[in-house]
Order: structure tokens, then C-alpha cells, then sequence
């Protein structure tokens, strides 16, 4: 099965009711539609904390936001890019696939997510650029990225990944958002409401 391409025709920052600060990118499907995908600015700094990705490498962390959402839930889905390659959290006939949270380092939930992206832009969707339509993006990340905030959020994410790995009876945990603040979520579904609504 050829993946739907979904090409990008805009890119705003917008902001919630709150004033929290959001990427829109805007992309058209064949027949005419349209597809927005809203995530928060701060979501480029979580990826490559969260997944031991150089900060700088703005292009794999823009693919990254731009497919998972189109990830199925890893711990739901039995024919899992990650699971058929083997990355499993142990030998055991129960073994999860491997999750930002359920591994051992973030070099496996690194490649585990990759396998997964990688996946869903051969099988169901790939998001195709405009010559410099993320720039805006790309320039905005570069001018407020701070190293050291990086360095902190992975910290913060070794912590949890080490405490969750100690829990027996902790489910798989699907990433699709920065793991820091759940309500990012939340804000970004609101706002999308809020779009709908105007």
C-alpha cells in the first residue's frame, strides 16, 4: 500500500486562549482536502530530549512531529514496525515493544520510534515539503533552542524512564506528545475546538 502524500502549504505560530504558543501546519490531500497539524513550539526541544536526537538536527525532529500522530498505540497494535524488527522489552512470551518509557536507554526508544515513523511514511503517510515551507519553523527552534534546557528535559526524562522501568505493573506508554506537561495535549486539542468553532 503506496502512503497518502500530504504536501504542506502553510505554516503559522498561533497562539491558544492562554497564550501558549503553537506550530499550525497546514497540508492539502488529493481531492482537495486539507490536513492541519498543531503541535506546541516547545515540542522540538522534548523530541530530542526524549529520544537522544542533536538538538540542531531540526530536520529529523520535524519528521518526527510531522508522522507519529499518525503512529498506531505501539502497546495496542500487534503488527508494530518496532515489535516485527525484534525491539521487545524482553524475551518473555508477554514482552511489550519497546516505548519511550519501556527501554533501557534513549538510543532504543530512538530507534524504535524511527522504525515506527519510518512506517508509516512507506505504508500510510509521508508529509512532503516545499522547497523552505518549514523554514519558518526551522529559524524560530535554531534562535530559542538552549542546550542546556535540552540537557535538563532529558535528565527529567532518564528520571522517569529509570522510576517507570522499576513498576511492574506499568502499561506501554505511547509518545506522542512531550512527556513533561500532559496538558499540552490538552491545549492543543482546545485550540483546535476553538479554531473549529470560529
Amino acid at each position: 500500500m503506496a502512503a497518502q502524500e500530504r504536501l504542506i502549504t502553510g505554516v503559522a505560530k498561533v497562539r491558544n486562549d492562554a497564550g501558549k504558543e503553537f506550530w499550525l501546519v497546514t497540508m492539502s490531500l488529493s481531492g482537495g482536502l486539507e490536513h492541519q497539524h498543531i503541535f506546541p513550539i516547545e515540542a522540538l526541544e522534548w523530541r530530542a530530549a526524549e529520544y537522544g536526537i542533536d538538538p540542531a538536527d531540526v530536520d529529523t525532529l520535524l519528521d518526527l512531529i510531522l508522522h507519529e500522530s499518525e503512529i498506531p498505540d505501539p502497546a495496542q497494535n500487534r503488527d508494530d514496525a518496532a515489535l516485527r524488527k525484534g525491539w521487545v522489552t524482553s524475551t518473555d512470551s508477554d514482552a511489550e515493544p519497546v516505548t519511550l518509557f519501556r527501554c533501557a536507554s534513549a538510543s532504543e526508544a530512538r530507534t524504535a520510534h524511527m522504525l515506527r515513523v519510518k512506517d508509516v511514511k512507506q505504508n500510510k503517510v509521508c508529509v512532503v515539503e516545499r522547497e523552505g515551507s518549514l523554514d519558518a519553523i526551522r529559524e524560530d527552534y535554531l534562535a530559542f533552542m538552549d542546550v542546556g534546557q535540552v540537557a535538563a528535559k532529558a535528565a527529567f526524562v532518564d528520571r522517569h524512564r529509570s522510576e517507570l522501568s522499576k513498576r511492574t505493573s506499568v502499561q506501554a506508554v505511547s509518545r506522542r506528545t512531550p512527556f513533561i506537561n500532559p496538558y499540552e495535549r490538552k491545549e492543543a486539542e482546545e485550540w483546535q475546538e476553538q479554531a473549529r468553532v470560529a
